[in-house]
Formats: C-alpha cells, structure tokens, sequence
C-alpha cells in the first residue's frame, strides 16, 4: 500500500524484458506468493495507516539488495511491473 501515486505510477511504468525477472516471477507463482500494490489515503487520521506508516520508517534502514543481492535494481524493478500490472489493471 502506498499514499504516493508516482511512486505506483512508476512501478507499473516499468520495462520487463530480463531473463532474471522472469526467474523471479516464476519463483514467486510456484510459491503461491500474491502481492498486490494499492494507492490508499495520507496516513494521518486514519486507524491502521498510521500504524502502517510508522511500521514503512522501521524498514527505511533495510535495501531490497541487502535481503537479495544477487538481483539489480533494474531487474527488481521489472520484476515488479511485470507482476502487477493486471493487478493495476483491476483497480
């Protein structure tokens, strides 16, 4: 979930076209993994975002590459997109 529709906007923009992307993606079905990204409200003033929000600063500290750094940004990107897009669609 986020409250930033650039920052939606721009995952759905991206390009796939990268052989690891589509080993990640596979992976990620074979392990019945359903992620799904939602634009929802500011944060303030309602119950749970703000929970949410405080729980989105603890990871600040935490990359993508330190938990997976065998994938590049470019291909985690992708690997997004191409995940999401008909979930984007369906919004």
């Amino acid at each position: 979930m986020s409250d930033s529709s650039s920052n939606l906007i721009s995952i759905y923009n991206l390009n796939i076209s990268q052989p690891a992307i589509s080993q990640i993606i596979n992976e990620l079905n074979e392990r019945n993994n359903n992620i799904s990204l939602a634009r929802i409200p500011g944060h303030v003033g309602i119950p749970g975002n703000e929970k949410a929000d405080l729980k989105a600063k603890d990871t600040t500290g935490t990359s993508i590459f330190e938990i997976c750094p065998h994938i590049s940004d470019h291909d985690f990107q992708n690997c997004i997109k191409f995940n999401y897009i008909d979930e984007w669609q369906s919004l």
